[in-house]
């Protein structure tokens, strides 16, 4: 039987997440992160979600020119957007594809319709609180206290 658990953050940061099974060495265990919430928004899946159920999430592709910017923390504006599934709408949460790649850089939620983007491609189009970045360290959960 499956152990979920809520935990709570800094910044406002809620995860739903698996409790481990076992500990490790020094009996912290692994938790498998599976929704994230920022600030008592809606929750989104996280990435290793999205990484082991691709059509999860409507999808929105960028070039590779966009990848060291999302890494470091960057919204995806106007001109980096290349493509997206017809059904992203403003407000929804997206998976960040790269051309040419097969697993999502980022989990976020686009702040305007494609269609607007295309028309006005100034500003910023997708906002990213989760990305591949943060896969690594979402692993050690130190500074989450679960419930």
């Amino acid at each position: 039987m499956a152990n979920l658990r809520v935990g709570k953050g800094p910044d406002g940061l809620s995860l739903l997440a698996m409790a481990p099974d076992s500990d490790d060495d020094e009996g912290r265990g692994v938790w498998d992160i599976f929704f994230f919430s920022v600030r008592d928004g809606p929750y989104i899946p996280a990435l290793r979600l999205v990484h082991r159920f691709p059509r999860l999430l409507p999808r929105v592709w960028t070039d590779a020119g966009a990848i060291k910017y999302v890494l470091q923390g960057a919204q995806l504006m106007g001109p980096g957007l290349r493509d997206a599934d017809e059904v992203v709408s403003a407000g929804e949460p997206v998976a960040l594809m790269v051309q040419g790649r097969q697993h999502a850089l980022a989990v976020g939620w686009s702040l305007r319709a494609p269609d607007d983007v295309r028309r006005s491609p100034r500003g910023p189009f997708l906002a990213v609180p989760h990305r591949l970045l943060l896969l690594l360290v979402s692993r050690a959960v130190g500074s989450v206290v679960f419930e």
